[in-house]
């Protein structure tokens, strides 16, 4: 499976990958839905970075707003709690 450089996904990229691994997992497959748990990781430490949204099949997916994601990180980073985040 190629790797996706997250910053750069848009939330329907992101709900596609998750969609895709529930059809997986429907048909028998034993794939661990890594997005879905970093998402829902994400969403317990930074709450106001992932709301519901819908895919293009009008499915209800978590969404992750990376332009938020990112300030709340250099926010928490110039407060001095944390490493130093390159991108």
């Amino acid at each position: 499976m190629p790797q996706i450089d997250v910053r750069h996904a848009t939330p329907t990229l992101v709900c596609s990958i998750s969609n895709r691994i529930h059809v997986m997992k429907k048909q028998g497959m034993k794939s661990p839905d890594l997005a879905l748990e970093n998402i829902q990781k994400l969403s317990r430490i930074f709450p106001n970075c992932v709301s519901e949204g819908k895919d293009d099949s009008g499915n209800a997916c978590p969404v992750v707003d990376f332009d938020l994601l990112r300030q709340e990180l250099t926010a928490q980073n110039s407060m001095g709690g944390g490493r130093t985040i390159q991108t």
